[in-house]
């Protein structure tokens, strides 16, 4: 954390994601909604590296600027530490072929305080405007409020429907 450079107030560690297909995506979400007011700590293997940086590229809005660090090889000869946004991260991660080796710790700073909006139950949202909308508005809108992406409201709300007895 402290070579890192991001807030440590508030952290959640995440360990290893699953390593493949739709289960890595939904682990993905569900850490970043949990860590959106704290920093993330992620192990990631270094062939997986460029992956997990794009997905967190597309899961993370334009606004949504919050401030990466890739650790690898920490306290070892070739420690190295890149510290910016997820597409200066990743250009520097394409570009140098060195940055995908070795042992990687992937740090993902939560949301400004002034970015964060009031807290917000999405799936509580998309209840009460399901009972007057159709479910395509009701889903727009919902995510509009809550200040998720719409793709993340509807694979949430499936899961909570096929969790039902």
């Amino acid at each position: 954390m402290s070579v890192a450079g991001l807030p440590c107030s508030r952290v959640l560690f995440g360990g290893f994601l699953p390593s493949g297909g739709a289960a890595r995506l939904a682990e993905l979400r569900s850490l970043l909604r949990q860590a959106s007011t704290g920093t993330l700590v992620l192990y990631e293997a270094p062939h997986r590296l460029l992956n997990t940086l794009e997905m967190l590229r597309d899961e993370l809005d334009a606004e949504d600027a919050r401030e990466l660090a890739v650790c690898r090889e920490l306290t070892k000869r070739y420690e190295t530490v890149l510290r910016g946004t997820i597409d200066e991260i990743l250009m520097e991660v394409r570009e140098k072929p060195e940055n995908q080796k070795g042992e990687v710790v992937l740090l993902v700073a939560g949301r400004a305080e002034s970015e964060r909006g009031p807290a917000v139950d999405a799936m509580e949202v998309l209840r009460i405007l399901s009972a007057e909308l159709p479910e395509s508005r009701a889903v727009a809108l919902a995510a509009k409020i809550a200040g998720v992406p719409k793709k993340t409201l509807r694979l949430a709300q499936r899961a909570r429907a096929n969790a039902r007895p």
